[in-house]
């Protein structure tokens, strides 16, 4: 009984959703999308974030290294997204946001581990998905939505800083 009288008189805790500063900013996106990469023994961990603008059907992208034990990481990168990348990526969040942003598969030992997040910010809501990407670069089958939003920002990636 005391315990139900708590829970009906007590003070309610108050939820708070941490909203990421682009969506504070002058000019906000319609959507923010992260994808983190971990570390590997033959790869460098690195974060893409893109923001995308429904209207126009256009988006930005920013990438960071984090720099490896006792190395220096490059210079953040910005640029913009091609047509045909926002698009792609607004059609796919359009059809597949937010019930299909879901893990794939078993958590990674080894490969390309990765974390995508996609905020929608009106209604804001957030939706998480881990992946691991090696097994879906040169796969035949068609992806999963996880799996081809952060395929789509591996190649923004991959496009600014080609591997050597």
């Amino acid at each position: 009984m005391i315990n139900f009288l708590k829970r009906l008189f007590g003070k309610k805790e108050k939820f708070s959703l941490e909203v990421p500063i682009e969506f504070l900013q002058a000019d906000p996106p319609d959507w923010l999308l992260e994808l983190k990469v971990k570390s590997m023994p033959c790869s460098d961990a690195f974060a893409v974030r893109v923001r995308l603008q429904t209207e126009t059907r256009t988006g930005s992208a920013t990438i960071e290294f984090q720099p490896a034990p006792g190395g220096v990481a490059p210079q953040p990168a910005m640029a913009d997204l091609t047509a045909i990348e926002a698009g792609r990526l607004l059609v796919l969040l359009g059809f597949s946001f937010p019930n299909d942003i879901t893990n794939v598969g078993a958590p990674a030992m080894d490969g390309i581990p990765a974390m995508l997040s996609a905020h929608q910010r009106e209604p804001y809501r957030l939706k998480e998905g881990n992946c691991n990407l090696m097994s879906w670069l040169d796969s035949k089958k068609s992806p999963p939505p996880t799996i081809e939003i952060a395929l789509l920002l591996l190649n923004v990636k991959e496009r600014l800083f080609p591997k050597k």
